[in-house]
């Protein structure tokens, strides 16, 4: 869509003024009726035509603390603590940026719910995953940059979708950013149980290169040793035969799982 009264808005306190932020992906705000209605029918037209087993909410479903600032999101907000604030008044206070916070990420949460009770109408039981970017997790003051909480996730969905790319993070040391990773997770009671690990087969970064299938492998048994479970990668270039199924077969199938 090209109406931005749909999409998310970001509070620009240096202009003083509600933007689009032109450096993010186009998201249509949860906040406002008629997106909410353009999504749900989404899921609905796809539930009612074909059969699945699982949704993944993936990993635009986030908001900055910054975001969302658009009119509709900011009255329900307002609604919630039952005083009328601007998105300058609330970020300048550290105990208001906090609820509006939490307030967003269980917003999402709710609105995910929403859509997934629209798609068991058609499908039945349906399981569910979220993406969850790593600094959330690594870093839980972060919280606000991304209205994402692991605890929250693990309650809410059947399983939670890691992004463990150390590259896409600018990670220095990215073997000792993934054990940091992996240390974090391990914090949370259960947490094992559900989050499954995405790794990344390609760093982004220019130039583009293919990760190595050998080391991601490698990778995956270290965290099985330390009690991981559950595996992803992203993406699967099977064309190129990328990541090679000679390493990551013996690495992720249960066949093979030393563990089971």
């Amino acid at each position: 869509t090209r109406d931005d009264t749909l999409l998310v808005h970001q509070w620009n306190g240096e202009q003083g003024a509600l933007m689009v932020d032109p450096d993010k992906p186009r998201r249509l705000s949860p906040w406002n009726a008629h997106a909410r209605r353009i999504i749900t029918e989404i899921y609905e037209d796809l539930s009612r035509h074909t059969k699945f087993g699982g949704i993944l909410f993936s990993d635009d479903a986030v908001l900055s603390d910054r975001e969302d600032a658009g009119p509709a999101a900011l009255a329900a907000f307002n609604e919630s603590i039952g005083t009328p604030m601007t998105a300058g008044q609330i970020m300048a206070d550290p105990q208001l940026a906090a609820r509006w916070t939490d307030y967003k990420s269980m917003a999402l949460i709710d609105f995910t719910e929403t859509l997934r009770a629209v798609v068991a109408r058609y499908q039945g039981r349906i399981k569910t995953a979220r993406n969850l970017f790593a600094l959330p997790v690594l870093k839980p003051h972060s919280k606000s940059w991304f209205a994402q909480d692991l605890t929250e996730f693990l309650q809410a969905y059947d399983q939670v979708a890691l992004m463990a790319m150390p590259y896409m993070e600018q990670a220095p040391h990215p073997q000792d950013w993934l054990q940091e990773l992996l240390n974090a997770v391990k914090q949370t009671d259960g947490a094992l149980e559900k989050v499954v690990f995405e790794f990344q087969t390609v760093d982004w970064r220019e130039p583009r290169q293919q990760l190595s299938s050998e080391a991601l492998a490698e990778t995956m048994k270290r965290y099985q040793r330390q009690g991981a479970i559950h595996f992803g990668y992203y993406p699967d270039d099977f064309h190129a035969d990328h990541p090679q199924m000679p390493f990551i077969h013996p690495a992720m199938s249960l066949q093979w799982f030393p563990f089971k």
